[in-house]
């Protein structure tokens, strides 16, 4: 019945929220040990580690936008001329 099916979803609901905690907890006790486990004295040490190998980012210019088909290839727009002043 559907009503059985509910509870079902009900109960595999709980246990991937039960199952989602444990994971948060399990990963933020394996990250407050990483400093230790490689042999620094602090989080901001293993930081400032994993920044210097990184190295800097290089940043790129911004480039220019390529102009729309439908105008491309013309020059500067100039302003219209109503048809009547000709």
């Amino acid at each position: 019945m559907v009503t059985d099916k509910i509870k079902e979803l009900a109960e595999i609901e709980a246990k991937a929220a039960e199952l989602k905690i444990s994971i948060e907890q399990e990963r933020m006790v394996e990250l407050a040990a990483l400093p230790e486990k490689y042999g620094y004295s602090s989080m901001k040490e293993l930081i400032a580690a994993l920044k210097s190998v990184a190295g800097t980012k290089r940043r790129r210019r911004p480039s220019r936008r390529k102009p729309h088909r439908r105008f491309a290839g013309r020059g500067p727009r100039s302003p219209r001329r109503s048809r009547m002043a000709s």
